[in-house]
């Protein structure tokens, strides 16, 4: 996960492997810290350098982006791996502060977290093709900012309807995952077993 965190350094694709390492460590379940200081300023530190990425990028994060090296994942423009950054920073601040886990823990937005994925899956295809064309359609009858308006309104709500259609596919690719890692899991156990008892069998022999 660490190699794959750097790999990725200059692209989103980064947020995939931070995400595994806080989970892997268990981070949202463990106590949140007693001070909130730290938290508080990670949110707020995080939601400023998403800000300042329209205006200003750091020279090192513009180089970063733009080598043309191989040994990294294909970078994106500056500004968008800065928010990209500004993101984590707000995600980690948010797991240690004790108001936001009593806010996210709540029934009906654990509920509907079960779309947070099909979202993610389906958002693109929504995104450039149902509104982009009704962006284009509105913008010729209304002006660019009813249309843009409009777009976001409709892609929003497309999203989450066709979300809602994919989740049965989302959960049927979970539970056939989890079924698979259970049975190579098993597979594993099983071997150190026949070996131990291949080895019982040649030392009474």
């Amino acid at each position: 996960m660490l190699l794959g965190a750097i790999f990725t350094i200059r692209s989103a694709y980064i947020c995939f492997f931070v995400g595994h390492l806080l989970a892997h460590f268990h981070r949202a379940e463990r106590p949140a810290p007693v001070s909130t200081l730290l938290p508080v300023f990670s949110v707020i530190f995080g939601v400023f350098l998403c800000v300042l990425a329209e205006l200003w990028q750091p020279q090192w994060l513009r180089s970063l982006c733009a080598d043309p090296t191989l040994l990294l994942f294909p970078g994106q423009f500056a500004p968008l791996q800065q928010k990209t950054f500004g993101a984590i920073l707000v995600l980690i601040g948010i797991i240690d502060l004790e108001v936001a886990r009593a806010f996210l823990s709540k029934p009906w937005l654990v509920a509907r977290s079960r779309l947070s994925f099909p979202i993610y899956l389906i958002h693109w295809p929504i995104l450039f093709g149902p509104a982009a064309a009704l962006f284009l359609l509105l913008n010729g009858i209304a002006g660019i900012e009813t249309a843009r308006v409009g777009a976001i309104v409709a892609g929003i709500c497309l999203a989450l309807v066709c979300s809602a259609i994919f989740l049965p596919v989302d959960r049927g690719a979970l539970e056939a995952s989890r079924r698979l890692r259970k049975r190579m899991s098993g597979a594993s156990h099983e071997t150190p077993r026949l070996a131990a008892g291949a080895d019982r069998v040649v030392a009474a022999e």
